[in-house]
């Protein structure tokens, strides 16, 4: 992923307020997977405007996977 892409992305949401949080979800083995999520604004968490998930190895900090951009729900 580019950093171009995750900016397209939020670009609409450029003058709204936004909240997103982190969370890091342990898989087998040397694996995690780090998910970042934002959201229209810090009151409404239901809200999801996109999600930046990547895995990467616990043991060597290295990416499994090339970063993804979700906004299917």
């Amino acid at each position: 992923m580019k950093y171009q892409d995750l900016i397209d992305k939020l670009l609409p949401f450029a003058n709204e307020e936004i909240s997103m949080t982190v969370f890091t979800a342990n898989k087998s083995g040397n694996k995690a997977t780090d998910e970042v999520n934002f959201y229209h604004s810090l009151e409404d968490n239901n809200d999801r405007i996109l999600c930046v998930k990547q895995t990467w190895n616990k043991a060597t900090f290295e990416n499994v996977t090339e970063a993804k951009i979700t906004t299917d729900y």
